[in-house]
Parts: structure tokens; C-alpha cells; sequence
């Protein structure tokens, strides 16, 4: 594998002499994105099958990506970015694990549209909108386009607009003093942030000192190379919503909502004052830049369909709502039965949701399972609940079990010492990868109560 120093200083205005750091983002798992889909009365592309195809567009190392491959392994996963370094460490680590359902490609967005589409029912692209030059954007746009299934769905994240505001400022002094710089791109933001810091103390009325306190919590969190891949690109620019859902639109990509849990539902989201105002919006785009503005957003991951996609019918979506499946995050006595979110507390202390935790506990399960089971309350109580539930981050959305090995090996690979893996914040189970700190994953895999609440197989450790 190439060496930071043997990489050259950037790839189009992308930091391209460092690695960026393996990473799995639960919000891009088609399971969550089928709950979001459900939610606004769209088909989910797979329609409930274990065998699906997904592309990560800009996917890295492609990691994540891997993760999902151990643990779905009927399904088909392709991983696409231009830095060589990437794949050739995601390339090696496939090989290790035997994986023979996932393949990456190194190569740019522009060369990725030569090649013959890939019929993708899902599309990842998480970051990369909001990092890369109006050229590449408009590459990007048309290869997710062209990757798709006609009734394929596409999750976009990318940095938005009003709640990067505070720190654009400090983005571009710190930017365009590392360009001058020398070291590594991890030294060279480390510098710059220390001649912004000297500038700021010299009297600034734009980046104070809570502007470092706020990098200093970031710090503590996120891998050091993290933060020149976010804050050294010559084309970082957080996007409006609206312009981001026009733009898309000119390609086939048509906004269906949003994918994050925390917008699953407009009443959990917003004041009540705040929805009459939305919804006396017509226009999506204006909406979208609304509702940021409300909730003074920084981060979006918005769902595209590639052609207008086709509405549910009530009957239907509560149907496949019931049908999908759920793992419990922490055991049920660990749980507080209530949530802050913008619009308020949200409490949910209840039979539904006690029956829903204590059922989990013992195993992954499906909504119709609990529903059946007669002590949890009525199909519309147990929905509304799991909505709660899901939004506290106390439940998640998985897969039906889907017999492995590659699951137990990915597991047992990530925790051996020898071969000094990059860390990531996952694990793989039969019933997909799930979030968890890289710091934890071995306690995690070694407590056989959490094991038995993710369905992992008692004896693969």
C-alpha cells in the first residue's frame, strides 16, 4: 500500500496524501433507509428480499461497506473512489476475509460513468457533495443516477447550510493557511489551526475562542486524520437543501425526504407552530431550507429516488412496517423511556414500549412478532412506540437473519492484534453491521447478554 509521503498533495482539490479514516455510518444501511421510505409511503427498492445491490460512491477504504458485506452476504456491494490508497486497503482486507460479494473500483466519478451501470438499488454517498469542485459534484450526481435501478434510491449525505455558518470563517483562514504549509495534512491543519488561534488572540471578531473549545470536544471524538479530509479541501462549501434538491432534480434524482431518524416524524421534530409553517410550503426545497433554518442544521442525508418514485397505500406501508425487524441497543433497565429533541421531551413510558424492549432483549425480532405476541398493545400502538424508540436510539432497524460465517469472521479479524487493523465503529451480525465505538468492540463481542440482544451466534467468538 502507498505511504502518506508517496501520495500526491491532493486529487483535485481533495486531500489526497492521507488516508481517510474507516468508517461506518448506520444511516446509510438499507435497513434504516427502509423505515425512512416506509415513512414517507415509498416502496423500499428491495421490497423486503435478502438479495439486494448497493454502491458507495466515494466509499474510502470501503470499509463500512465490508461490514455490510459480511453480514449480508446474499446481497451485492460495489465500492467506487479515486484514491488508490483506498482500495488497495479495502482490496487487501477483502481478500483476508474471503469475501466474494463486494468488489471496489479506483476510479474518478467521470471515468466511473464509462462503465456499464451498475443496477443499484441503493446509492451511498455520504460527505463527498459538500468537498469536491462544481465539476466533480455534477460527475457525482450523474454517476448515482446512472448506477441505479430505475426504482433505486439514493442517500445523499453532505454538509449544510445555516449551521456550518459559525465555522466557515474559521474553515477558511485555517484552509488557506495550510496551503503554505509542509507535513502531513493531519500537521499541516495542526499548524494552521495554531497560526489561527495566534490570529484570533491578536483580536478577530469572527472566530473567538469558542471556536477552538468546539474543535477541542471534536478532537476528543473523531481520528486525527479526520480533520484535514473535513477542513483542507480546496472546495469545501456546505450546501443549501433547496439548491441541493433542485440541483439533484436536473439529473432524475427526485427528493423524497430526509434520511435521518431525528426527521422520521414532523411532530417529534418541530413545534407545532414551526409545522403549520412548513406545511403551508408547497415548494420542497423551500421547506427543506425552512426546516434547516428551524433546526439550525449542519449535517443532512436526504433520500433521491431515481425517477419520481411511486407512493404506497396506507394498507401497505403498515404492512412492511410491521414485517421489519429490530434489535434493543442496551437492556431494557438501562433504558430512560423518553428523548429530547427540538421540539420538545418526548415520553413514552408505556406497555408498548416496555413489552417492545423486554422482547428485544431476548433477540432480534420483527414488529408483526411483538404485534402477535399480545402483550405489547395494538399494531398502532406498537408503530407509534418503535417510532420513539427508534428516534431515542434505544431500538435499530436490521435485517431478517441471514446465516453466516463471514459475519464471525469479520468480527474475529477486526480483533486480532497481529494484523493492527484500522479502526471502525462497527461489528457484523446475521442480522447486519451495527454501530459501536471502535473502543468497545471487543468488550461488546465478549458480553454474551449483548450478543444475545444483536443475534451474533453464541460460540463464534
Amino acid at each position: 500500500m502507498q505511504q502518506p509521503d508517496s501520495l500526491p498533495r491532493n486529487i483535485d482539490g481533495y486531500v489526497g496524501d492521507s488516508l481517510y479514516p474507516s468508517s461506518f455510518h448506520a444511516d446509510f444501511s438499507p435497513s434504516s433507509l427502509d423505515v425512512m421510505l416506509l415513512h414517507a409511503a415509498i416502496q423500499p427498492p428491495r421490497c423486503g428480499k435478502q438479495s439486494f445491490t448497493m454502491v458507495d460512491i466515494g466509499c474510502g477504504d470501503g470499509l463500512g461497506l465490508i461490514a455490510h458485506a459480511a453480514s449480508c452476504p446474499d446481497a451485492h456491494f460495489v465500492g467506487i473512489d479515486a484514491m488508490p490508497g483506498h482500495i488497495e486497503r479495502g482490496q487487501r482486507i477483502i481478500a483476508e476475509l474471503g469475501l466474494d460479494n463486494i468488489e471496489l473500483r479506483c476510479e474518478t466519478f467521470s471515468d466511473a460513468l464509462s462503465a456499464a451501470p451498475i443496477a443499484a438499488d441503493y446509492a451511498a454517498v455520504q460527505g463527498v457533495w459538500s468537498w469536491i469542485s462544481p465539476q466533480n459534484q455534477d460527475a457525482m450526481l450523474k454517476l448515482i443516477s446512472h448506477s441505479l435501478n430505475p426504482d433505486g434510491i439514493a442517500a445523499i449525505g453532505y454538509n449544510c447550510l445555516p449551521g456550518w455558518t459559525p465555522i466557515a470563517s474559521f474553515q477558511k483562514l485555517v484552509g488557506a493557511l495550510a496551503e503554505g504549509l509542509t507535513g502531513s495534512p493531519t500537521e499541516r491543519f495542526d499548524q494552521a489551526v495554531a497560526l489561527t488561534r495566534a490570529a484570533s488572540k491578536a483580536g478577530m471578531a469572527v472566530i473567538g475562542e469558542e471556536h477552538f473549545e468546539w474543535l477541542a470536544g471534536l478532537q476528543a471524538q473523531l481520528p486525527a486524520d479526520y480533520f484535514a479530509h473535513e477542513y483542507l479541501n480546496g472546495h469545501w462549501q456546505p450546501l443549501w437543501s433547496g439548491e441541493a434538491i433542485a440541483t439533484a432534480a436536473t439529473h432524475d434524482l427526485h427528493f423524497v425526504g430526509p434520511a435521518r431518524p431525528d426527521r422520521l416524524r414532523d411532530d417529534f421534530a418541530f413545534k407545532k407552530a414551526q409545522r403549520e409553517q412548513l406545511q403551508a410550503t408547497i415548494n420542497w426545497g423551500t421547506r427543506e431550507i425552512m426546516a434547516d433554518m428551524f433546526l439550525n442544521c449542519w449535517f443532512r442525508v436526504d433520500l433521491y429516488s431515481r425517477g419520481p418514485a411511486e407512493q404506497c397505500s396506507e394498507t401497505a406501508v403498515k404492512s412492511a412496517r410491521l414485517d421489519s425487524f429490530w434489535i434493543v441497543n442496551k437492556p431494557p433497565s438501562e433504558a430512560e423511556y423518553r428523548t429530547q429533541t427540538a421540539a420538545g421531551t418526548i415520553r413514552f413510558d408505556n406497555q408498548s414500549a416496555q413489552a417492545i424492549l423486554k422482547r428485544l432483549d431476548n433477540g432480534p425480532a420483527s414488529l408483526r412478532q411483538i404485534c402477535d405476541s399480545g402483550e405489547a398493545g395494538t399494531a398502532a400502538d406498537i408503530l407509534n412506540v418503535a417510532d420513539a424508540l427508534f428516534i431515542a436510539k434505544l431500538i435499530t432497524p436490521v435485517n431478517p437473519s441471514a446465516a453466516n460465517s463471514s459475519a464471525t469472521r469479520f468480527n474475529q479479524w477486526l480483533l486480532d492484534p497481529v494484523r493492527k487493523m484500522p479502526p471502525i465503529n462497527a461489528i457484523a451480525t446475521q442480522h447486519g453491521p451495527l454501530s459501536a465505538p471502535a473502543g468497545e468492540i471487543a468488550a461488546r463481542i465478549g458480553d454474551i447478554n449483548f450478543r444475545t440482544r444483536c443475534g451474533l451466534d453464541p460460540d463464534s467468538r
